[in-house]
């Protein structure tokens, strides 16, 4: 059997990939704040289940950070009210994949109040996990710990409590057909995601960084 590194949660400022797919859920026209998102992108190869909506608090008002202009998928809750429901939703692709990447909006301060538990990203092949993978914990490239930027005109950010940027799954070379999102604490801390362009690779197309 061939060794695979280990599946791995990053974040970082910059994409230098070249992806087979882009989900930038414009697509499906105009979506009303708060519609729940399950089969509007299936022609594009991944479908949603649970509670993930589109719009939260309305179209573009994200825009200040990385990518998230116009139609943004989310967990805040309804009504522009953060909720304290711990949120879970899956993206289930077509086939296997090998590497998501989004353009996402963290906030998870699990660790600042010295809560147990942090929001994951756990991927699946057929039914069986692969790896579970902290987000608000992983290593973020190219910006220093507790610090934000502007570049161009986007906000990057990376603090113990928020990150925005690119948020990469990588199974390693390992392949995976679906990704599962788990909040903790919510009634503690109201943690939310906030995400756009939905990046994917099939498992037959190895990212190659861009000349």
């Amino acid at each position: 059997l061939s060794a695979h590194a280990a599946p791995v949660a990053s974040w970082s400022t910059t994409d230098a990939t070249t992806w087979s797919n882009l989900v930038d859920f414009e697509s499906a026209g105009p979506l009303a704040n708060d519609t729940a998102v399950a089969n509007q992108f299936q022609s594009q190869g991944v479908n949603f289940t649970g509670t993930v909506r589109a719009n939260g608090c309305g179209v573009n008002v994200w825009d200040s950070y990385n990518g998230m202009a116009g139609t943004t998928l989310n967990t805040y809750g309804p009504g522009c009210v953060v909720n304290g429901n711990d949120e879970t939703f899956s993206m289930k692709f077509a086939g296997d994949v090998s590497a998501i990447r989004l353009d996402a909006y963290l906030f998870d301060p699990s660790v600042y109040y010295n809560l147990p538990g942090r929001n994951t990203f756990s991927l699946y092949n057929d039914g069986q996990l692969v790896a579970t993978l902290g987000l608000i914990d992983a290593s973020y490239s190219g910006l220093a710990a507790n610090s934000g930027q502007i570049i161009g005109s986007d906000l990057f950010v990376n603090y113990t409590e928020v990150k925005s940027g690119f948020l990469t799954l990588d199974g390693g070379g390992q392949v995976f057909d679906e990704v599962r999102y788990t909040e903790v604490n919510a009634s503690q801390t109201g943690t939310y995601l906030i995400f756009d362009n939905l990046r994917f690779n099939n498992a037959n197309a190895v990212p190659e960084p861009m000349s």
